[in-house]
């Protein structure tokens, strides 16, 4: 966590830069995600999946702001000249040690935006959090080339498991209650860069 609030040394110089370049080119501000701002929230998120023409999580990330409450996420919107511009939504993963950073979408052409809201919601966090969660790239090349860009300290195993359900009616009884049957499989999956 501390290195993607501060940005320190020489590796990540080029991120400080574009933090910088948006910081002294744009009135901007920050706002808690409350329920309040999630119709600006939905609005980013259907600008930039409109701009996509893989739309990847724009499902996930909708559902995420419709139940941000139930599901217990926080997160930080952000604007620019008042116009919403981008927002971050996660949730602690390990209570008081790691935070998982779920969704971070940012519209429009402003150099050094997605610099700025990683690092301005990593500062933000409360100390306790020692390590972020970045998630996977979902085999996105450019994502992957972007997290990557952060020097993660690691990677986490993710494991998928898959449940083929079958049903059988008993015979003859047209009303009776379906017996199912379950078989699972496991499949491992691709790694979550972790950043402190």
């Amino acid at each position: 966590r501390t290195d993607l609030a501060g940005l320190p040394g020489r590796k990540f110089s080029k991120k400080r830069n574009l933090v910088k370049l948006f910081v002294n080119n744009h009135n901007y501000r920050a706002c808690p995600l409350f329920d309040s701002y999630r119709e600006d929230a939905l609005s980013i998120l259907e600008k930039w999946c409109r701009d996509r023409d893989d739309i990847g999580d724009c499902g996930a990330a909708r559902e995420a702001l419709e139940k941000m409450q139930t599901l217990q996420l926080c997160g930080t919107i952000y604007y620019v000249d008042d116009q919403p511009v981008a927002f971050t939504l996660g949730e602690e993963l390990v209570k008081e040690t790691s935070y998982v950073i779920h969704f971070e979408k940012a519209v429009g052409n402003y150099k050094g935006l997605y610099q700025f809201i990683n690092k301005a919601f990593a500062s933000m966090l409360p100390e306790c959090y020692k390590t972020i969660n970045r998630e996977q790239d979902l085999g996105n090349e450019g994502l992957r080339h972007a997290k990557m860009s952060y020097k993660p300290i690691g990677f986490i195993k993710k494991y998928r498991c898959f449940f083929s359900v079958h049903s059988r009616q008993f015979a003859g009884e047209r009303n009776s209650p379906r017996m199912f049957t379950n078989s699972a499989r496991i499949l491992k999956i691709k790694t979550s860069a972790v950043s402190i």
